[in-house]
């Protein structure tokens, strides 16, 4: 149980990095840093990695309340 906790917390933190990266990206956009298809593509790739981390967030969750039962 402790083991999917922690794996939970690790997937949590490297989905913030993903965040972090794509918040960077805007604000590199709105200074004009990079233009809007950079931004698009550094917005669909990091977009793709979340979706793939939620999902197995989701899992792992699924595993920890199945534990708990």
């Amino acid at each position: 149980m402790e083991r999917q906790e922690h794996k939970i917390k690790e997937l949590n933190a490297i989905k913030a990095e993903y965040r972090q990266e794509l918040d960077e990206a805007e604000r590199q956009l709105k200074k004009g840093e990079i233009d809007k298809a950079q931004y698009q593509r550094v917005k669909g790739r990091t977009e793709e990695h979340i979706e793939r981390l939620n999902e197995k967030i989701r899992e792992a969750r699924e595993k920890l309340s199945e534990m708990k039962r």
